[in-house]
């Protein structure tokens, strides 16, 4: 029963593999039919004189040339196109402004007629250059363009994840910003090798160089020697389809980059011991207290703090009751130093490691844990976690893993190397609440990390969270609207009034 059922499929499947080459061979069946009603060579020859001349380009001592320096005028064209739309596209996606001024010139690149910037080329340009310049100019928009609509569509909320936890900058290109826009960049630059290759051989049907693909074509047309210019167009497309090719084969690698395959043997073969991750970094008598003094703070027309001050103990729970609108996660973000105050000072201070020394840490000085979990979609659990972690050439990177996912293991986190999307709402704020935690920050900021939960998963971390100050002992900073997790969990409770 079953087999007869899986048959269709196969069949399907079967059809789809064979549908592009049965799609060939109808073209050269029309394409011959077309022949031989035309009945003249000179207007359209046949299949088999295409394939005769074709073999005879091929033999051709001069065909390695050509075919060299067409591609080679095409690839220096694109990557200087590339390197130039990179570098633009990045800082006109900071800035406005930027992306406003360039406008205006792009559309004007993207819509000047191909032969009108050969005939300007070939005035101001070697005729060497003339292609390079036409690959360079059709790739640079296109290219432009994609670099940009991707690194807009990055998540700002993942960028101020990194930001929060004091990612190096480079890192965070690394990891948040390139996987992020790479979709979209990716489709233009598809779209760019096809259209510059086809302009560098135009162009080079103009400008006439020693050796080219374009200068053959030329020379063919005006012998009429009309197979010899098809086969030349065979060669053509045929390396165009070597470009699509390798760009596939780019695309196949990104993707695999952006989805690693998950590693059960490798979660399920980690030791058994579940204690805290030495990597994690402060250890117990690192819990520093947080003093808020005479702090000062208003967004445009909306004052929020005015000589505000407040002392959270050291290795407590304090957290935080207020209205919407009281400026409770404001402090959140102050204390973690993602805005500054226009007035007083917020210090973190702690016998063992002298007064402020904890903002001098190579590492985030503030675990974060979010109301929603900001985990980077294309990196596993174990990946997200390592990703806030601070960078020590000296810490063995294989047994710090086998100990991080024994510890997550012990948090009801066994599947580290899966990625988020496989993962239950509750497991991602699982890794949330872990990623926080373990960071080796001596203060920990929750910001309403149990809003939007049904009461059974609101409940396990509630209790997780408890069992992770018990055992990292850090200073944990809640913002709230329930009294009731406040009473559940917090040594102390602070109310902020309008």
């Amino acid at each position: 029963m079953s087999g007869t059922k899986r048959l269709p499929a196969l069949t399907s499947a079967r059809r789809a593999h064979w549908a592009p080459y049965a799609g060939v061979a109808l073209l050269i069946a029309a394409w011959w039919i077309a022949a031989a009603a035309v009945g003249r060579e000179i207007l359209l020859p046949s299949p088999p004189a295409v394939a005769h001349s074709l073999w005879q380009i091929v033999q051709s001592a001069r065909f390695p040339a050509i075919v060299r320096a067409s591609v080679m005028r095409w690839i220096i064209g694109f990557l200087a196109a590339f390197a130039a739309a990179t570098l633009v596209g990045a800082a006109a996606s900071r800035r406005e402004w930027a992306a406003g001024m360039l406008r205006p010139l792009v559309v004007a690149i993207r819509s000047t007629p191909v032969i009108a910037i050969i005939l300007l080329a070939l005035i101001w340009l070697s005729v060497d250059g003339v292609p390079v310049f036409v690959s360079l100019l059709v790739a640079f928009p296109l290219i432009y363009q994609g670099i940009l609509d991707g690194l807009r569509s990055v998540d700002p909320e993942l960028v101020h994840m990194g930001r929060i936890y004091r990612i190096a900058p480079l890192r965070r290109v690394q990891h948040i910003h390139i996987p992020s826009a790479l979709p979209v960049a990716l489709s233009a630059i598809t779209s760019a090798v096809g259209m510059s290759w086809k302009a560098a051989v135009a162009a080079e049907v103009l400008s006439q160089p020693s050796f080219g693909i374009g200068t053959d074509m030329q020379i063919a047309r005006l012998y009429l020697e009309t197979s010899q210019v098809i086969g030349w167009t065979v060669v053509a497309v045929a390396l165009a389809a070597l470009g699509d090719l390798a760009v596939w084969a780019i695309d196949r690698r990104v993707t695999a980059w952006r989805t690693p395959n998950a590693h059960p043997s490798a979660a399920a073969g980690a030791t058994a011991a579940g204690g805290t991750p030495a990597a994690t970094g402060a250890a117990a008598d690192e819990s520093v207290r947080v003093i808020v003094d005479r702090v000062s703070f208003a967004f445009p027309g909306t004052p929020l703090f005015s000589d505000f001050s407040l002392e959270i103990p050291a290795g407590g729970l304090t957290a935080i009751l207020g209205r919407s609108g009281s400026g409770k996660t404001t402090l959140l973000r102050l204390i973690a130093r993602d805005l500054r105050p226009t007035a007083g000072e917020i210090r973190f201070e702690s016998n063992s490691m002298g007064t402020g020394a904890a903002a001098r840490r190579s590492g985030p000085v503030v675990g974060f844990v979010f109301q929603e979990p900001r985990l980077l979609p294309w990196r596993t659990v174990l990946q997200n976690v390592e990703l806030v972690f601070p960078h020590d050439p000296a810490t063995a990177a294989g047994p710090r893993r086998e100990q991080l996912r024994s510890f997550l293991r012990s948090l009801r986190l066994p599947r580290s190397d899966a990625l988020p999307a496989t993962l239950s709402g509750g497991m991602r704020h699982r890794v949330n609440l872990a990623r926080g935690f373990l960071c080796g920050a001596p203060v920990i900021c929750l910001d309403e990390p149990f809003s939007s939960q049904d009461p059974a998963t609101r409940n396990e971390l509630v209790q997780l969270t408890r069992r992770l100050k018990h055992e990292l002992k850090r200073t944990v900073v809640m913002v709230s609207h329930d009294p009731d997790e406040a009473f559940t969990l917090a040594d102390i409770i602070v109310v902020l009034e309008d």
